[in-house]
């Protein structure tokens, strides 16, 4: 009886080098789209903060039986929550974003959680641009353009 002799190899430098090249092709191409999900996901992120902090800020001003103002100012991506004396309670910066406010006023939040008027607040970033709408009842919405 023969015995068949079988030889273990591993796989040959020309196979290793050929599966290296088609996976560096394949992230090539995977990269770019994978920056501008990146990109994208940081704006909304800015969005969701900016909605959050407005919505502490009414529930801040309920909680305090008092007025609070928000003043978004979009030349220096800041927003800066202060009392009805005009002390600053917090400020928040928002970078890699443009901010724009209409009417181009602060918001004040009254004792019961309401605005004093209704607002747009656009958030514009490289890969995507937002708009929250506060409406003078206090309800804030996030809407993608």
């Amino acid at each position: 009886m023969g015995t068949i002799k079988t030889r273990n190899r591993g796989f040959t430098l020309i196979e290793m080098v050929v599966v290296m090249a088609i996976l560096a092709i394949g992230l090539s191409i995977a990269i770019p789209g994978f920056n501008a999900i990146g990109r994208a996901n940081a704006v909304k992120v800015e969005v969701r903060g900016l909605k959050n902090m407005l919505a502490k800020t009414r529930m801040d001003a309920v909680e305090r039986n008092q007025s609070l103002t928000t003043t978004i100012d979009g030349t220096n991506k800041r927003c800066v929550v202060t009392d009805a004396g005009g002390a600053t309670l917090s400020t928040t910066d928002f970078d890699g974003v443009q901010l724009s406010i209409s009417p181009n006023s602060p918001i004040t939040w009254d004792s019961k959680g309401m605005a004093d008027n209704t607002y747009t607040i656009g958030l514009a970033g490289q890969a995507a641009t937002y708009s929250l709408i506060v409406s003078a009842a206090g309800n804030i919405q996030i809407i993608k353009l």
